[in-house]
């Protein structure tokens, strides 16, 4: 009778940690579903020249990100 109650035990633990990971929510972030760190850097590629040397000239593209977040991160 104690197997029972033991592999009942575990049986129904199981079944609470499956049902407890399929409801687990996956949030976007604040930024996005796809935003990594990662994926932020390969973004600012364009500005490795402009971080190097002080007198570059700082292109379109390097401004374009930097200009995007601004916008999607300013608080009211």
């Amino acid at each position: 009778m104690e197997a029972y109650t033991k592999v009942f035990g575990i049986l129904g633990l199981l079944v609470f940690v499956s049902i407890s990971e399929i409801h687990r929510v996956e949030g976007a972030g604040e930024c996005g579903r796809s935003t990594t760190p990662d994926n932020e850097a390969i973004k600012l590629i364009p500005c490795v020249s402009a971080a190097k040397d002080e007198k570059a000239e700082v292109t379109q593209n390097c401004l374009d990100p930097i200009t995007t977040h601004r916008a999607l991160t300013r608080r009211p």
